[in-house]
């Protein structure tokens, strides 16, 4: 949207350093004061709230109440707003979208549902009358349940490898070279800075809502400048290359552990891998800590400075259980990269 030469605003978390990150205008941060000034703008409003419904306002109501008065302060074209959890009762579900992008859905977070299925529903909610829905999903529980969400909004559904998708992939120094075919049935070759073929397939879902949004054809050389561009810290990011590449990545469920242990084998298929590893401790341990230790010559558990953070001990104990060695037990993450 950007490289079109829109006013754009952004939401999404979590942040990794600075809350600022959440909410950015034409890719930059909100400013500190301008922060200040949504929130002393807001304060009244989330008082009264909480005054007439006897509960808090939420961290993350508040932080979308934030975003959308940033948005409108700014006077943004258009606003690319990503769900917190679930969708059908998220806080951004206020806002009435006219593209929703629904990517492949996985069982993460219990409280959503115990099957695809029931997941898909709470994702689903997110989509409006009339709306187009860009789906990357094809298995029969989540396909099933969007198709009927679409029928009942009325709605216009999209989907991968059908009406847009990846025609090839090529793997560069610096991520990946990408051939992909849009709504118009024409192919966009890019190269994506980022590692995997899961970020091929969310580059030809992002390139699909561009095109459902913007009624003009897009210019090839626009979409190479965009991909050219695109960061996603924490998902398989170079932290450091002095010497040995030290990978960061923030996979936090099953899949997406499937993914990292895929994505390193297509990285470094015969190089000798270290993993560093920590979870919090409301995710299914026992699985990622099995699919991780598939990746990995050595493994060193640790555990971040957080509250929901899973013990090393626990994490020693998973690793144990799964025939997984566990090389050494750190207490802080600095410590744990070093050795």
């Amino acid at each position: 949207l950007l490289a079109l030469d829109e006013r754009v605003g952004t939401y999404t978390s979590p942040h990794l350093q600075d809350v600022r990150e959440r909410f950015r205008v034409d890719g930059r941060p909100l400013a500190v004061d301008e922060l200040l000034a949504g929130l002393d703008a807001l304060g009244p409003h989330i008082e009264r709230v909480e005054q007439a419904t006897g509960e808090m306002v939420t961290f993350f109501e508040a932080s979308t109440a934030l975003c959308l008065w940033a948005f409108a302060r700014a006077r943004v074209d258009t606003g690319v707003i990503e769900v917190g959890m679930g969708g059908r009762w998220d806080a951004t579900n206020v806002v009435d979208g006219r593209v929703a992008v629904v990517g492949q859905v996985q069982l993460d977070h219990p409280q959503l549902g115990s099957t695809i299925g029931e997941i898909a529903w709470e994702k689903a909610g997110i989509i409006k009358d009339g709306a187009t829905v860009i789906s990357a999903n094809h298995d029969a529980a989540p396909a099933r349940v969007i198709a009927d969400e679409v029928a009942q909004r009325g709605a216009t559904l999209r989907l991968l490898d059908r009406d847009f998708g990846v025609v090839g992939r090529t793997l560069t120094p610096n991520g990946q070279r990408v051939v992909l075919r849009g709504l118009d049935a024409r192919t966009y070759t890019a190269d994506l800075p980022l590692h995997g073929a899961h970020q091929a397939v969310n580059a030809a879902c992002a390139l699909a809502a561009v095109q459902a949004h913007h009624a003009e054809p897009l210019d090839p050389s626009a979409v190479r400048a965009a991909f050219a561009r695109v960061r996603s810290p924490g998902r398989l990011e170079l932290f450091s290359s002095d010497g040995v590449p030290v990978l960061l990545d923030g996979a936090h469920n099953p899949a997406a552990a499937v993914t990292l242990a895929r994505t390193l084998q297509e990285l470094h298929g015969n190089r000798r891998r270290v993993l560093v590893l920590g979870i919090m401790s409301d995710k299914d341990i026992p699985t990622m800590v099995h699919i991780f230790g598939s990746a990995a010559d050595e493994v060193v558990v640790t555990a971040a400075s957080f509250p929901r953070a899973a013990s090393i001990d626990r994490l020693r104990e998973a690793c144990q259980a799964a025939g997984v060695t566990v090389a050494a037990s750190v207490e802080h993450v600095g410590d744990a990269i070093r050795v």
